[in-house]
C-alpha cells in the first residue's frame, strides 16, 4: 500500500514538473520570431559573426547598468511620486499581514498545494536563469536578435532585482510566519534564512521575468497569463506559511520596475540606433551645378 502511495505521488510530481516546463516551452514559442537573417560565406564567418555579437551583448550590458544607475540617481517629479506610492503601498499591506496569513491558513487543501506548487516552481530562480541562458542561446544561434536581447535582459533584471531584495533582507532582518513571532518583528543585520522573511526572493524572481518576457511579447493575452503566473507565486508564498503578504507585495513592486525599466531602457538604445543617420542629405558640386545626394540607411 505504502509503495502505491510513493509511485502516486511520484507521478504527481513529475505531472508538476512537466507543467511548468511546457509553459516555460509556450513562453518561448510565444516570443516573435522576426529573425536577421544572416548567411554566411562560410562557417569561419558564422562563428565570426556570433563571436562579435557576443562583445556587442556585453557592451550592450555594461551600458544598461550605467544606464539604471544614472536613473536611480537622478530622480524627478514623476519618479518622487512613484517613490511616494511605492513606499505608501508598501506600508499599507502591512496591516493586511495578519488578515491575509490567517485566511491562507484556513483554506488549506490537496487541490491547492497542487495548484500553489506550479507558482513555487515559477518563482525559482534557478529556473529562470535557466530560461534567460536558454533564449539568450537559441537567438545567439539563430541570429535572432529579439529572442537574444529577451535572454539577455531577463538575466540583467533577475541580477538587479535579486541583489535588491538580498541587501534588504540582511538588513531588515524580518521574522517569517512560521517563527509565530508577529508582522512587526526585525532584527537588523540577521543572516539565517528564518530572519529573511522582508522581502520575498521567489516572487521578485517571478515578477521579474513576467514582466521582461511579457514587455518583450507585447501580447495582452500572453501579459495576463504571465502576470497571473507571477500572482501564483506570490499567492504560494504566503499559504505556505514562509512570508508575510507585504512581503510579497515589495517584491512584485522591486521585480516589475526592474524588468520594465531594463526593457525601456534596450529599447530607447534601438530606436536611437535605428535613427541614426537614417537620412543622409549631402550636397553635390559638378559642372552641371549643385544636386542634393539623398541617401536612406535601411
Amino acid at each position: 500500500m505504502q509503495l502505491i502511495i510513493n509511485k502516486s505521488k511520484a507521478k504527481m510530481k513529475k505531472k508538476k514538473i512537466s507543467l511548468t516546463y511546457t509553459a516555460l516551452l509556450l513562453i518561448i514559442w510565444a516570443l516573435p520570431f522576426h529573425a536577421q537573417k544572416g548567411n554566411p560565406d562560410s562557417t569561419d564567418d558564422y562563428f565570426e559573426s556570433r563571436t562579435s555579437e557576443i562583445a556587442n551583448q556585453i557592451n550592450y550590458s555594461l551600458d544598461d547598468g550605467a544606464k539604471l544607475f544614472e536613473r536611480t540617481t537622478n530622480f524627478n517629479n514623476i519618479d518622487l511620486i512613484y517613490s511616494a506610492a511605492f513606499v505608501l503601498g508598501t506600508g499599507a499591506s502591512f496591516s493586511l499581514d495578519k488578515e491575509l496569513k490567517n485566511i491562507s491558513a484556513r483554506n488549506q487543501n490537496s487541490t491547492m498545494d497542487f495548484i500553489t506548487d506550479v507558482g513555487e516552481k515559477y518563482g525559482n530562480g534557478i529556473y529562470s536563469v535557466l530560461l534567460s541562458a536558454g533564449l539568450f542561446t537559441t537567438g545567439l544561434l539563430t541570429e535572432n536578435n529579439k529572442i537574444e536581447n529577451t535572454g539577455r535582459i531577463l538575466f540583467e533584471a533577475l541580477l538587479v532585482s535579486g541583489a535588491a531584495v538580498q541587501i534588504i533582507k540582511i538588513v531588515s532582518g524580518r521574522s517569517r510566519p512560521f517563527l509565530d513571532e508577529g508582522p512587526f518583528m526585525f532584527d537588523l543585520f540577521k543572516t539565517d534564512n528564518s530572519h529573511q522573511s522582508f522581502p520575498s526572493g521567489h516572487v521578485v524572481v517571478a515578477f521579474t521575468t513576467s514582466s521582461v518576457l511579457a514587455a518583450s511579447i507585447k501580447n495582452t493575452y500572453a501579459s495576463i497569463a504571465l502576470y497571473s503566473l507571477a500572482g501564483l507565486s506570490a499567492y504560494q508564498r504566503i499559504y505556505s506559511n514562509n512570508h508575510w503578504f507585504s512581503d510579497a507585495v515589495l517584491a512584485a513592486i522591486i521585480g516589475t520596475v526592474v524588468g520594465n525599466t531594463l526593457v525601456k531602457i534596450n529599447n530607447d538604445r534601438f530606436n536611437e540606433e535605428n535613427n541614426e543617420n537614417r537620412l543622409n542629405i549631402q550636397p553635390i558640386f559638378n559642372h552641371f551645378g549643385i544636386h542634393l545626394n539623398f541617401l536612406v540607411q535601411l
